[in-house]
């Protein structure tokens, strides 16, 4: 179950709205389930008001469908929800840095871009970069806010979100990027990797967009 915020994103980025059945089914099932729940009490009420066993058994089928809407939710997994866990983990595998993880999640073919959308980095120089910069600086840990997601077709899914990274020694650096993800079929055991990262912004350094080599410094 995941919470969504969508629209558009720094004038330049704008994704889909979830599907509505699906997101309040599976994503987000607390307000339906609750629906249910309480239809069921305001039924029980009037079934022992009346005596009517009718309405008892219909208060009784409201309360299951409320269970059912969140055990669905707890079993099933959409594909926009896949891809935000899989930014989560990207994340979380940089502070401590494990590369084997990072390597993991990155597609072969994966690319650093720029705001423009102009390429960076290749996969294997972002590996050598990590690598650097966490040997040089540290990364004493990374917060994570989900912005807004969507997933197509069950097979590519875009995320987009914050970054609050601490920085041995420097103030917290709050970062903006989006990652597209691509899974290599159709299948729900099918992994998700990284097709490209693109660093969209700095948000707390008004006007200033991110550039090339900055992490150099």
């Amino acid at each position: 179950m995941v919470a969504w915020t969508g629209g558009l994103i720094d004038h330049s980025v704008m994704l889909s709205d979830p599907p509505f059945l699906s997101h309040y089914l599976f994503e987000q099932p607390i307000p339906l389930a609750l629906f249910f729940l309480l239809m069921a009490v305001v039924f029980v009420l009037a079934g022992m008001r009346r005596g009517s066993r009718r309405v008892l058994i219909l208060a009784g089928s409201l309360g299951v469908d409320a269970l059912t809407v969140v055990v669905l939710a707890w079993a099933i997994t959409t594909p926009r929800e896949a891809v935000i866990a899989s930014s989560r983990q990207l994340v979380q595998s940089t502070s401590p840095l494990s590369l084997p993880a990072v390597e993991e999640g990155l597609g072969p073919n994966m690319l650093l871009v720029g705001p423009d959308g102009h390429v960076w980095l290749t996969r294997a120089q972002v590996l050598d970069i990590l690598r650097t910069f966490v040997q040089r600086h540290g990364i004493d840990g990374q917060r994570f806010r989900l912005l807004a997601a969507e997933a197509r077709a069950e097979v590519s899914g875009t995320v987009v979100f914050d970054l609050v990274t601490s920085i041995k020694d420097l103030p917290p650096l709050k970062t903006r990027w989006l990652i597209q993800w691509q899974r290599e079929a159709n299948e729900s055991s099918a992994p998700w990797r990284v097709q490209k990262i693109q660093w969209l912004d700095q948000p707390d350094i008004g006007g200033i967009k991110p550039v090339q080599g900055l992490w150099n410094n």
